[in-house]
């Protein structure tokens, strides 16, 4: 995967992979990105637990979000003018 020059502060800045919602994964993702790389790049993993601005965030896993609509934090999120990112909607 390539990504856009401004998608990273500097060329050793990890890939960083955000959670949005509910956490399907529990500790196997940890396990499956610890040591990883994408390229040169570390993986980093947060988990965000509301719309926050997810600096730092390339990839966005949204899952389900309890006492909200999808789109409504996915706006939140595009209105903040976030880094530039892969966003990924939990499959229905």
């Amino acid at each position: 995967m390539e990504w856009a020059p401004p998608a990273f502060a500097s060329p050793t800045q990890p890939v960083g992979l955000c959670l949005l919602g509910g956490d399907p994964f529990g500790t196997v993702l940890d396990q499956a990105v610890r040591g990883q790389k994408m390229g040169a790049r570390s993986i980093t993993l947060r988990r965000l637990s509301r719309a926050e601005k997810p600096t730092g965030c390339h990839v966005l896993y949204l899952s389900t979000l309890r006492a909200r609509p999808l789109p409504r934090p996915c706006k939140a999120l595009m209105a903040r003018r976030c880094s530039p990112s892969l966003t990924r909607p939990k499959a229905r």
